[in-house]
């Protein structure tokens, strides 16, 4: 849910985007409108292992060209098909391919692997710019990977 503020002085509106908002007061004097917000302006793209944030990535991280065709490349080779909990997957859609891209995302932060980190944070925020947090929790022998995407 994003939430536009308009802060209006009679001949002057100024508007400010927030990504949470919640109204907390209003307040009218002489042609002077204040509206009073509590935000929270999210700007990262959170990944919780059980519950706790393991990685807050930056998502207006720029992306060169380069770095895009190599999103595109990640694309390309899953379109050949994508493995999720041992179950092939032959055409992969959206959320599938995010969910394994947030599975790799899981391993490269366990084995410390920062060029994979990076490449699997550039390819959700790039391919699915509403995800604000990727949550994976263990399940027994298998980990639950659940997309959290702003409404």
């Amino acid at each position: 849910m994003f939430a536009v503020t308009t802060i209006s002085t009679g001949a002057e509106n100024i508007q400010i985007l927030f990504n949470y908002c919640i109204h907390v007061s209003k307040l009218d004097i002489k042609n002077i409108t204040v509206i009073t917000w509590m935000c929270v302006v999210m700007n990262s793209l959170e990944v919780l292992v059980n519950n706790e944030i393991v990685l807050e990535f930056d998502r207006y991280f720029p992306i060169e060209d380069e770095q895009l065709t190599f999103l595109d490349r990640m694309d390309a080779n899953m379109d050949r098909g994508i493995k999720i909990h041992g179950k092939l997957l032959v055409n992969p859609d959206s959320q599938q391919r995010a969910t394994f891209v947030s599975m790799n995302l899981i391993k490269a932060l366990q084995q410390g692997n920062e060029a994979v980190k990076t490449a699997s944070c550039a390819y959700l925020i790039n391919r699915h710019p509403k995800l604000i947090e990727v949550h994976a929790n263990d399940h027994g022998n298998v980990i639950k990977i659940e997309l959290i995407e702003d409404e």
